[in-house]
């Protein structure tokens, strides 16, 4: 008697089991898209906050450029941070009609010009009237920094929360260094943009 109907409570087993399994499945999906749902709302979050970040940074370059008169400004930086590996020009303004920098410092191997990578790391400030007779730089880089116009040059270092280099202002003149525009104010300029960033 039993064995007559063990296919109907097999398949109402099975048909338990299959709706348990679906339920499961539903219920697993439905977390998975609110967890991607979330992911993204927060990707969004840290997109508008990133721009909002690159913004600023990109003000207070333009703001150096202008009231300091220099054809370019730009930031230096290694890379991976903190295993600083390469060093590039990361985010340049410069005057109409003015070369980039940008190619001719990106990807450099900070073995090939450790000396000067270390006087970044290392010094707050430094202002370079004549690239060409400057102790401070590699000789690879006075031939980029010369080789893109450059005669005159600002440095400001720029550090983390726990004074950790992270990278460098870079304000260039390509003429002759004009003395209308004041050392002083180039450096205070800096300090505070550095701040900023």
């Amino acid at each position: 008697m039993f064995l007559e109907f063990l296919p109907q409570i097999l398949t109402g087993v099975a048909s338990i089991l299959a709706l348990w399994f679906t339920y499961n499945q539903y219920t697993k999906n439905k977390i998975t898209d609110y967890k991607i749902e979330k992911w993204k709302k927060q990707e969004h979050v840290n997109n508008v906050k990133n721009a909002g970040n690159i913004a600023t940074i990109y003000g207070e370059l333009w703001e150096l450029l202008y009231f300091l008169k220099a054809d370019r400004v730009y930031l230096i930086q290694p890379h991976p941070l903190y295993r600083e590996m390469y060093i590039s020009a990361t985010l340049e303004v410069k005057q109409y009609g003015v070369s980039s920098v940008r190619d001719s410092l990106s990807d450099i191997k900070i073995e090939t010009i450790s000396k000067f990578v270390s006087d970044l790391a290392n010094t707050e400030y430094t202002f370079i009237n004549d690239i060409d007779s400057s102790d401070f730089l590699d000789n690879k880089v006075k031939s980029i920094m010369t080789g893109n116009g450059c005669h005159s040059v600002a440095i400001r270092r720029l550090s983390d929360e726990k004074n950790n280099w992270i990278g460098s202002i870079v304000v260039g003149y390509i003429h002759t260094f004009d003395n209308n525009v004041d050392p002083q104010l180039i450096e205070k300029m800096s300090r505070s943009s550095a701040l900023s960033i």
